[in-house]
């Protein structure tokens, strides 16, 4: 979920197959009610990558998965109830199967997201759709489809619940809702499309008839409170071969215009020469969050960054702008999903290595406090991990308000990895 929980659906490992050895009561504990107090272990099939989460108002949680069936890929969402069990009034006792590959066998929906309709929430997939048009080489296009909470496809939107429209990307690399329901789709080229909320038509005010080109592939969306477009990239700072390569972010005016105010021209840099940084949030006071790895210590470690609201690094942030977590293990740590609580507290989920043939590997969560210092009061030192004995798809982390003020919050983390798709509920206090 966006907005006021501030949070990100995010990529990449494996299966849970150890619990916390930490207090159900602690910040990065299990929650003791959903799924009687450890990760809710979905079988599925022997295929079935994980590809995002979301988080319902009511708390339930809907996954977007995909799996093999002769030779072709079946889209599929699974509905959880909010205490951790398979919601069998969601679709087809828990399940909706909907398949994309009728031209091209491996096409499928890459991102989900929540959209509110007048009040009411629905369910917002996309993805990298082909057409046959009579030619050896279908037609390529941006797929939407939507989904009522129960599962139905919504007949309201589109055409009959879908929508599709021509599309310079391979594929969609990130899904966002804008705040008065329209749709954002970054393609893997590049390409930012904006779509009408009820998956009419192209959104012709939006940049050039509704496109534009960031230049950016594999890029990642935010917005902020007034519905600006922060768009992640990586930009030299100089010019030849002297030039080095840093992360960086874009913004856009709501309309699609790069936003001269914004850093220089538009564009800010995070000016460390080791920095991994895509994964990206806009906390509640305006700053810019990002997640990545850092090899400023030799081996790639977890590390946050932050930008002020203008786009100069934010010096206040653990003196540098930038918070490096301690290596786990003697090897490179894979950064994979961030979430920015309520009270400015950064998340970190990813792959923790060790230099040890018996366990190499562990899934770790981690927390830095609002100023960038790492948080000890979470987890062990900073740090929750589980055991991994594979690696997998998608892992997604959502941070929740448990109560209307937000004084209770919860972290939603979801992995798949066959046989199973995890889903884990930890107390983010």
């Amino acid at each position: 979920m966006r907005g006021a929980i501030f949070s990100r659906p995010f990529l990449v490992l494996a299966v849970l197959v150890a619990s916390l050895a930490i207090a159900h009561g602690q910040a990065g504990g299990f929650d003791p009610v959903f799924a009687g107090g450890s990760p809710l272990n979905i079988q599925v099939d022997s295929f079935s990558p994980l590809e995002g989460q979301v988080v319902l108002s009511n708390g339930n949680i809907v996954l977007l998965t995909y799996r093999s069936v002769n030779g072709r890929y079946v889209n599929r969402l699974t509905g959880i109830t909010a205490a951790g069990e398979i919601d069998t009034s969601f679709g087809n006792n828990g399940f909706v199967d909907f398949a994309w590959s009728d031209v091209v066998s491996s096409d499928r929906a890459s991102n989900i997201e929540v959209q509110n309709v007048l009040g009411a929430e629905r369910i917002v997939v996309s993805g990298g759709w082909s057409q046959a048009n009579g030619r050896k080489t279908p037609t390529r296009l941006l797929r939407i489809d939507r989904f009522l909470p129960n599962g139905q496809s919504d007949t309201a939107f589109g055409t009959q619940g879908r929508a599709a429209f021509p599309n310079a990307g391979d594929g969609v690399v990130d899904l966002l809702i804008q705040r008065d329901g329209n749709i954002l789709c970054q393609g893997d080229y590049g390409v930012l499309v904006r779509v009408r909320s009820n998956g009419s038509s192209i959104d012709t005010s939006f940049g050039s008839s509704g496109v534009v080109n960031t230049g950016q592939r594999g890029s990642r969306l935010a917005i902020d409170a007034d519905d600006r477009i922060y768009v992640t990239g990586r930009l030299g700072s100089g010019k030849g071969k002297g030039s080095t390569i840093y992360p960086s972010v874009t913004r856009y005016t709501p309309g699609g215009i790069v936003d001269a105010t914004f850093g220089s021209n538009g564009n800010a840099l995070v000016p460390f020469a080791t920095a991994s940084a895509g994964d990206i949030v806009i906390d509640g006071s305006g700053n810019i969050v990002l997640g990545g790895t850092d090899s400023a210590g030799g081996n790639q470690d977890f590390a946050v960054y932050r930008l002020t609201s203008g786009g100069a690094l934010d010096t206040t942030f653990n003196g540098s702008g930038r918070s490096i977590f301690p290596d786990f293990g003697g090897r490179d740590e894979l950064q994979i999903g961030l979430a920015v609580q309520t009270n400015g507290k950064a998340v970190l989920a990813g792959r923790a290595s060790y230099d040890t043939a018996l366990e190499p590997n562990r899934f770790a969560v981690v927390r830095f406090n609002a100023d960038g210092t790492i948080d000890t009061d979470f987890g062990v030192s900073g740090a929750a991990t589980w055991s991994l004995n594979q690696f997998s798809s998608l892992v997604n982390v959502t941070a929740r308000c448990e109560n209307e003020d937000c004084t209770s919050e919860s972290l939603m983390v979801s992995g798949g990895a066959t046989p199973y798709i995890v889903v884990a509920k930890l107390n983010g206090n």
